[in-house]
C-alpha cells in the first residue's frame, strides 16, 4: 500500500481530481442507448437539481407548502417561516 502524505488541501484538490477522472472514464465505458440523453452517474440528478435552484434564486415553494408550514408554525407554537 502506498501511502501519500499531502498537505489538506492538496489533498482535498487531488482527490476531486482523481475524481472527475473517474468519472470521465465511467462516462466513457458506458454507452448511451439513446445518444440525446447523456449517460447520468451518481450525483448529476442532485447537482442538476442545485443548478436549478441557483438560477431561480433559492428554493420555490408551493403555495399549499407555506400554508401547512404557517399552520404547523402555529400549532407548535414558534415564529412562521420568513423570507429574506
Amino acid at each position: 500500500m502506498l501511502l501519500h502524505f499531502w498537505p489538506a488541501k492538496q489533498q482535498q484538490q487531488q482527490q476531486h481530481q482523481l475524481l472527475q477522472l473517474r468519472r470521465r472514464q465511467m462516462r466513457m465505458l458506458m454507452l448511451a442507448t439513446d445518444p440525446s440523453k447523456p449517460v447520468l452517474l451518481a450525483g448529476d440528478k442532485e447537482k442538476n437539481g442545485m443548478a436549478d435552484v441557483d438560477a431561480a434564486g433559492g428554493i420555490q415553494y408551493l403555495e399549499n407548502q407555506l400554508k401547512t408550514c404557517e399552520k404547523l408554525a402555529e400549532i407548535l407554537k414558534i415564529e412562521p417561516l420568513s423570507f429574506v
